[in-house]
Formats: C-alpha cells, sequence, structure tokens
C-alpha cells in the first residue's frame, strides 16, 4: 500500500539554550529535532495521514534521536539509510537581542543523498528548496523526483545555505515542476523581486496549485479552479519555527483527504491540463547550484511533469459545464485547505521546539 507523502530532506539535532541566554555563557540546554520535511510528516502523521520519512542519518547518538522522535509521532522511518562513515547533522540556536542560528551540516550523512536514493511510492512527495542546497547530488535528486513523482515543494530559501543570486534561478526553476507549491512572499520578493501573490504567480505559471503565504494576514491559492483568499486567524506566538512547514501539512492533508483513491474516479491522464507522462528516454542535467549561467525557468529545457490526478478536485469533470454554485464549491473547498493550513500553523506558533502535539482534532 502506499504512502500518502513522501517528505525527503534532511533533519537535523537543535541545542538550544535552556533557559534562554547566549551560547557564549554556557549552561542547561535542550535537545530537539528539525528538519523542514520531517516536520511535515509529523504533522500528517497526527493528521492521520500516512507518511514515510526518507533520508539519511549518522550512525551516532543523533541520529537515534531524530528516527526515535520521528517513529514516536507515527512516521515511517524504515527507508532511513544509517551511514557508518557521515555525521548527523546539529546546529545551535544563539538567543540574544538578535537571535544567531549556527549550522554544522556540511559533510552530513543526509547531503549524501543521491540519485536512486530509495524513494517509496506515495501519493504526492513532498520536497523542499533546503535539499538541493545541501549538495551537488542532493540537486540531482530532487530533479530526479520531480521528472518522476507528483511533488509538492516548499521554496523554504535558507540565506546560511547559498545566496539569493546562486538560489533565486535555481528555485525558480525547480518550483514551476512541482504540482502543488508554497511559497512565503517575503521569500519571494527576497530571490525573485515579487511584491504581490498576482507577481509571483506570473513567475511560477507551472504548479497546479500555487499558494503564497503572507504572514499574519492570510494566504492566497492560484488553483485550476481560479484564486481563493483565506486569512490567518489572530495567534499569540511563542515561537515562529515550524509554523511553515506545518501549514504545508495541514494544507497537504486537507488535499489528501478529499483525493479519492479510486482509480475509477481518477480522471484519465490525458485529460490532466498540461501535465503529460514523464518521458524517460532523456535525462535533464543537474541545476547549476554555483554558477553565474543559473537561468531562469526555460519550458523547452525543462522535462515533462508526471500526470496530476487531483485536479479534479478543482476543475469540473469532463462533459460537465461549470456553473456557479459548483465553482462556489470548489472556492469553498480550497478555503478549506487554506484553514486547516493556518489551523496547524496556529498550533506551531503557539509551541515551542520544531513540532507542536496537536491537542485537538484537526
Amino acid at each position: 500500500m502506499p504512502f500518502d507523502v513522501a517528505c525527503v530532506g534532511e533533519a537535523m539535532v537543535l541545542v538550544t539554550p535552556d533557559p534562554p541566554a547566549p551560547l557564549a555563557l554556557g549552561g542547561p540546554a535542550r535537545i530537539d529535532v528539525a528538519g523542514a520535511e520531517s516536520t511535515v510528516a509529523c504533522y500528517l502523521a497526527q493528521l492521520g495521514l500516512r507518511p514515510a520519512w526518507i533520508s539519511r542519518v549518522g550512525d551516532d547518538p543523533l541520529g537515534e534521536l531524530i528516527l526515535a522522535q520521528l517513529r514516536g509521532l507515527g512516521v515511517d522511518t524504515t527507508h532511513v539509510e544509517v551511514d557508518g562513515n557521515s555525521p548527523t547533522g546539529v546546529f545551535f540556536k544563539d538567543p540574544g537581542a538578535v537571535t544567531r542560528v549556527f549550522y554544522y551540516r556540511a559533510g552530513s550523512a543526509a547531503s549524501k543523498l543521491g540519485p536512486g536514493t530509495p524513494v517509496p511510492q506515495a501519493r504526492i512527495t513532498h520536497l523542499s528548496g533546503i535539499t538541493p542546497a545541501l549538495s551537488d547530488n542532493c540537486a540531482l535528486l530532487v530533479d530526479e523526483l520531480l521528472s518522476t513523482r507528483t511533488c509538492s515543494f516548499d521554496v523554504n530559501y535558507r540565506p546560511r545555505l547559498w545566496t539569493t543570486g546562486e538560489a533565486g534561478p535555481v528555485l525558480r526553476r525547480l518550483a514551476d515542476r512541482a504540482a502543488v507549491v508554497f511559497v512565503g512572499l517575503d521569500e519571494a520578493q527576497t530571490l525573485w523581486g515579487a511584491d504581490r501573490p498576482e507577481d509571483v504567480r506570473a513567475l511560477l505559471p507551472g504548479p497546479d496549485v500555487l499558494v503564497v503565504k503572507d504572514g499574519a494576514l492570510g494566504a492566497t491559492s492560484f488553483h485550476p479552479g481560479g484564486t481563493t483568499f483565506e486569512p490567518a486567524p489572530p495567534v499569540d506566538v511563542v515561537e515562529p519555527v515550524g509554523a511553515g512547514d506545518a501549514f504545508a501539512a495541514g494544507y497537504l492533508a486537507a488535499l489528501l483527504r478529499n483525493w479519492p483513491t479510486s482509480p475509477g474516479r481518477l480522471r484519465p491522464p490525458q485529460q490532466i491540463g498540461r501535465a503529460t507522462e514523464h518521458k524517460t528516454e532523456a535525462k535533464p542535467s543537474a541545476p547549476a547550484l554555483h554558477t553565474d549561467n543559473a537561468t531562469g525557468h526555460s519550458a523547452e529545457a525543462e522535462p515533462s511533469a508526471p500526470a496530476r490526478e487531483f485536479r479534479h478536485l478543482f476543475v469540473p469533470l469532463p462533459g460537465r459545464q461549470p456553473v456557479h454554485t459548483e465553482e462556489a464549491t470548489r472556492h469553498n473547498a480550497e478555503a478549506a485547505r487554506l484553514r486547516l493550513g493556518h489551523r496547524v500553523a496556529g498550533a506551531a506558533l503557539r509551541s515551542t521546539g520544531d513540532v507542536a502535539i496537536l491537542k485537538e482534532k484537526l
């Protein structure tokens, strides 16, 4: 039985002084697990879906901690490789007037992910823009999965990993090949100079669903049925870490709950918008990460996208004419998906650590 979501990427151990104080002062610290894709997997499991996390960890106590925590929350980790030669990544928070973060992930076990990494079948494969910045092999893996799977992609720009000049063209090209994309408007402004959600859509016309998050204001979804905005509910913020990943998990959970699994109810690939069957004759080169010739999106250079069977949730089935009530129903359904994203993000914002324990049924 395939997983609902296969989440592919690095998780690390996070060390935070407790109570908060500058690292240079020493003292007690709290050890947590943090990682964009693993966080999404943890929330999906709590929301009743069947996620798998695919990665590599070192053969060390930090790797054991990561695996134990994810398993404890119901995430399948059977496809995680334990590397006896490379360490698990770790990073430290340095609280102060401005909190700083120090990463120690160069040469980590997860940076050795690459093409051919065994990724189980899933209804959606979730990726982020962090992974292609870890190594050239990691970039090749992301390229491979976008070419062969129905993928969601969270841009997740990390300036400590690469500059805007390096990241901007690569992340735009990768995001434009995914089926579902999440990006913060602040990220889009930094990477591409986009000031409005509509500007982001103009830069990323490829995804079937593009969700542009604008912090406390709300989120705008561009989808095959139109455009839907859903305001974010007010939240007393304790810590913003992990809220974007929580939002992505909530949205994907709502999408998958309404996505029928019976083959008879799925639209055939030839009727799914612009997406076509993946062609295996030619394999594209890896995205350029550290060269000046990494350019913007080029439709001719990109591989064909896999068929995306969930589009029927947004557009009328073949042979049916859209009517006002049907359009309203579809917009209401998309608003409900965004609301679940906001609710899970709200739980994250009210908690410390990377993953909040959901105490209410969502």
